[in-house]
């Protein structure tokens, strides 16, 4: 009985640690989460309340200290935490409070100038950085840090880029070690300043060269979306639209949707994620009139729905750039085939130029009346009459058997020096006895050892 007790005891503790109370939703204005240390922070109208992420209990509850009425503003900035410090960033303009020792504190030497209107603010290797932003019909496309030794907001000039974004407000900034992509949110319209609208361009920033690079443009709306959360170098975000939940890989170029579940209706503020855990802001299962919210865990593979389908985030000109290059190195391939086939046609073969016989660029010597049958052959298309060779070859005082034996002479030296300068054993000129009267005798020569240009 007293192992049953308890082991019920035990899952009753269980099930409870699974969430935390945080009380009515109206009187939270604030909350921040330090990752090193685990714990959430919860600014209350006049209170902060520190509760353990790891055991989920109520770490410690203390009075809000404000010195002047002004500084009351800080309470309703972005909250950044560094080193296990809280900063409040005005979210329009420069100034920054520091929560110490339960006292919000001034520490900027900036003004609340109204220039970076719905900048993105983020920490970045321990300084506080904002991107963007909209004021006086404009938007930024720049990053600013905030200098902790002069208390001055400072400028990061991106003095190795060739092109810049058109500047945006509200955009989402993943960080991924040294670069810093940057897309979604609003920029004002080229020609209507007054007017918004959607900014379709993904960018990236590298922190090392101080070069921007776009990586294309998304169908992206982040007027559809809501809740936005990361974890893993990703985005998260629930679309009002549909019962579809969101995620964004923009190193993988990726866009995950999944489906909703009922857990997920019942999410309030965005999500953060830690160690393999959501933290969810949820109504309380049993309050009907939606005032009271808990902290609620979920493992990773509990939080999302059934996967639906996976396409790509943005898109370039990359697969035009592909297309042509193809296709010009499909060309290039041709060309090259063909030269490779001339060259190799021409290789081992004689070049017939003009009349001329040129072997590797080098003209043979062959007399005049050997070139002539040589190109009396070649032209010929079919066997040549021994005839037509005689013609050449004759001469008017001798008679017809002294003529034929000059003419076998020179027909052997002709194959002789072929056979010499091919350096095969095969005789190039051949001949036989003509199919017509078998007293005559018709010559061919292997056509295939020359290249007649």
């Amino acid at each position: 009985m007293k192992q049953l007790l308890f082991f019920l005891l035990l899952c009753g503790s269980t099930v409870f640690s699974q969430s935390i109370d945080l009380g009515n939703v109206g009187l939270i204005k604030n909350k921040c989460v330090d990752e090193q240390k685990k714990e959430l922070y919860v600014f209350y109208t006049d209170s902060v309340v520190v509760f353990d992420l790891v055991k989920l209990v109520k770490k410690s509850s203390n009075k809000l200290e404000f010195k002047e009425d002004s500084d009351k503003e800080g309470l309703y900035g972005k909250t950044v935490c560094v080193n296990s410090k809280i900063y409040f960033i005005h979210e329009q303009g420069g100034l920054v409070f520091s929560l110490k020792n339960n006292e919000f504190v001034r520490i900027d030497k900036s003004f609340n100038h109204k220039m970076q209107i719905s900048s993105s603010i983020f920490p970045y290797n321990d300084t506080i950085y904002r991107y963007g932003g909209y004021g006086f019909w404009s938007n930024r496309n720049f990053f600013t840090y905030f200098d902790k030794s002069n208390s001055e907001w400072e400028v990061v000039s991106p003095t190795g880029s060739k092109e810049l974004p058109k500047g945006s407000q509200e955009s989402i900034v993943t960080i991924i070690e040294d670069d810093i992509f940057v897309y979604g949110g609003f920029r004002v319209q080229e020609f209507e300043p007054i007017n918004h609208t959607i900014n379709d361009e993904v960018w990236k920033f590298n922190t090392t060269s101080k070069s921007w690079k776009k990586l294309g443009n998304t169908d992206f709306d982040l007027n559809n979306q809501t809740l936005k959360f990361s974890y893993h170098n990703k985005n998260g975000f629930f679309n009002i639209l549909n019962g579809e939940l969101l995620v964004v890989d923009v190193l993988n170029n990726k866009k995950t949707f999944y489906k909703k579940t009922l857990f997920h209706k019942d999410i309030i503020f965005s999500p953060f994620f830690i160690d393999g855990v959501f933290y969810c802001f949820n109504w309380k299962s049993y309050n009907t009139n939606k005032s009271e919210i808990v902290l609620v865990t979920r493992n990773e593979d509990e939080f999302f729905g059934e996967f639906v389908r996976e396409e790509k985030f943005y898109s370039n000109n990359e697969n035009i750039y592909l297309s042509v290059g193809f296709i010009v190195l499909s060309i290039l391939m041709v060309i090259i085939i063909f030269q490779l086939y001339k060259w190799n046609r021409r290789r081992n073969r004689i070049i017939v130029v003009n009349g001329h016989l040129v072997y590797k660029r080098r003209i043979l010597n062959f007399d005049d009346k050997s070139t002539q049958i040589i190109n009396l052959l070649l032209k010929s298309k079919k066997e040549v009459n021994s005839k037509e060779i005689l013609k050449i070859t004759e001469t008017p005082d001798f008679n017809y058997g002294h003529n034929t034996r000059v003419m076998n002479l020179l027909l052997d030296e002709i194959n002789f020096k072929l056979k010499e300068t091919l350096r095969i054993e095969k005789e190039l000129i051949s001949y036989k006895k003509s199919d017509l009267d078998k007293r005559i005798k018709v010559y061919s020569i292997d056509k295939s050892l020359f290249f007649i240009k």
